[in-house]
C-alpha cells in the first residue's frame, strides 16, 4: 500500500452515521477497532487487519437487508487497506451512488482508480457527455427523480393559474422550471435505458484473461490480462460467460465471478 494512500486514509478515517437497528453495535465496534489498528500497522500486518475489517463490515451489510451508504464505505476503505482493489473500488461505487458528493468517498475513490493496472480511459462521446450532464453523474438518482416529479408539478400548477397569463416573471420562471423538469426526465430516462442495457460492474479478480468468445477456447480480447478494478458495462450472458464493454468502448467475454456488479 503506497504512503499517500495511507495518508488520504487516516486524514479520511471511518464515516460516521452507521445506526441499523438490525445490525450488531458490538460486530461494528470489532470493526471499527481492527480499522483503528490497521491504519496504526504497516506491512502485512495492516493487511491482515484490514481483511478481518472487511470481513465484518461485509456481515453488517448482508445483514443490514438493503444497503447503506456509510456501511458501504467503511467496508470500501477496509478492503483498500488490505490491498484488495478490485473489491474497494466497487464498494466505493455502490456507496457513491447513496453518497453522492461525499468529499472523502470521492478523495479515496479517487486514489483507487489510479492505481489500477488497466489504463482504459473513456471514449470521446463518454467525455463529452459528462462534461455537459455533469449534474446527471453527481446528484444520486433517487434525488434526480424527486426533483423532476417536483419541477414537473410545479409547471402544471403555474399553467393553471390565471395570474400567469398577465405576469411576464411567472412566464420566465415557468419556463425556467419547464427547461429542468425536462432536462431531469431526460435523466431520468437515461437511468431506465442504462439499466435495461446492463450493470455496471468492477472486476474483483485479480487478473483475468478476457475472451473474444463465451469460453475459454476463444482466442483472448487483448494483449495480457484484464485486473482488478478495470469497470464494465454487462452487455450480454452466455451460460457462465458475459459479454462486456469496458470505457473504451472495445467489448469482451469474461467468466463468472471475475466481476461484481454495482
Amino acid at each position: 500500500m503506497s504512503v499517500n494512500l495511507a495518508v488520504v486514509m487516516l486524514l479520511v478515517g471511518l464515516s460516521g452515521g452507521v445506526s441499523l437497528a438490525d445490525l450488531s453495535a458490538d460486530r461494528l465496534a470489532q470493526a471499527d477497532s481492527l480499522y483503528q489498528e490497521a491504519l496504526q500497522s504497516s506491512g502485512t500486518d495492516r493487511e491482515i487487519l484490514a481483511q478481518r475489517a472487511a470481513a465484518f463490515f461485509e456481515e453488517a451489510v448482508s445483514k443490514g437487508g438493503r444497503w447503506n451508504g456509510h456501511l458501504l464505505y467503511n467496508l470500501a476503505t477496509s478492503y483498500h487497506l488490505s490491498g484488495d482493489l478490485g473489491r474497494a473500488i466497487l464498494n466505493y461505487r455502490r456507496a457513491q451512488q447513496l453518497l453522492p458528493g461525499f468529499a472523502d468517498l470521492e478523495a479515496n475513490l479517487g486514489v483507487a482508480l489510479k492505481q489500477r493496472k488497466d489504463k482504459i480511459e473513456p471514449g470521446q462521446k463518454e467525455e463529452i457527455l459528462r462534461g455537459l450532464f455533469f449534474w446527471h453523474y453527481v446528484l444520486a438518482p433517487a434525488t434526480r427523480r424527486r426533483a423532476f416529479v417536483i419541477c414537473f408539478i410545479t409547471v402544471w400548477f403555474f399553467l393553471g393559474l390565471d395570474t400567469l397569463r398577465s405576469s411576464g416573471a411567472a412566464k420566465a420562471l415557468v419556463a425556467i422550471v419547464a427547461v429542468l423538469s425536462l432536462a431531469l426526465g431526460l435523466s431520468v430516462a437515461t437511468d431506465l435505458i442504462n439499466m435495461r442495457e446492463g450493470n455496471r460492474g468492477v472486476l474483483v479478480a485479480e487478473e483475468i484473461l478476457a475472451r473474444k468468445g463465451p469460453g475459454s477456447s476463444y482466442a483472448p480480447a487483448y494483449e495480457g490480462g484484464l485486473h482488478a478494478g478495470t469497470e464494465v458495462r454487462v452487455i450480454e450472458h452466455d451460460r457462465s460467460w458475459f459479454r462486456v464493454q469496458l470505457l473504451d468502448g472495445s467489448q469482451c467475454w469474461l467468466p463468472e465471478g471475475s466481476f461484481d456488479v454495482f
